[in-house]
């Protein structure tokens, strides 16, 4: 049995088919800060499934969260989603982002280039009070829940 501490999340990866559009969306529209960018030229591609490729990363940070976009430079590797994958496919379903105000960041989002959901728009109370919540997506269509915690 592994113990509890000898674990822990290091970062989350987002297949993007733009890398400069995602990284503005990402740390100019969110605020994510950016860290490191990685270039692999047919290294790992084993532990990727692919062959003959170029794989650029880039880290961002939000508070204690990372993120890594990867953009294949070759474009039948980084296809666009045309629309969101629906939430009961199994696999990684959104990117959650605590938030003030759920407005003012589905406004950044959509001037970045990504997409507003308004009938998803909901709320529901808990012991500790009113959970409102927003769905959006990158300009890939990667699901984004803003999601407004009681004070």
């Amino acid at each position: 049995m592994l113990k509890r501490d000898s674990i822990a999340v290091s970062h989350f990866g987002i297949c993007v088919s733009d890398l400069e559009r995602s990284l503005r969306f990402y740390r100019d529209g969110l605020g994510f800060a950016v860290g490191g960018r990685v270039e692999l030229v047919n290294q790992c591609g084993n532990v990727m499934g692919l062959d003959n490729f170029t794989l650029v990363t880039q880290f961002l940070t939000l508070g204690a969260a990372t993120i890594e976009l990867l953009w294949f430079r070759q474009s039948e590797h980084s296809q666009r989603a045309e629309q969101l994958r629906p939430m009961n496919h199994t696999g990684l379903t959104h990117l959650a982002l605590a938030v003030e105000d759920i407005d003012a960041v589905a406004q950044a989002i959509v001037s970045h280039g990504g997409k507003v959901y308004p009938a998803t728009k909901g709320s529901f109370t808990t012991a500790e009070g009113l959970i409102e919540l927003l769905y959006c997506s990158d300009p890939d269509n990667t699901r984004i829940e803003l999601i407004r915690y009681p004070n």
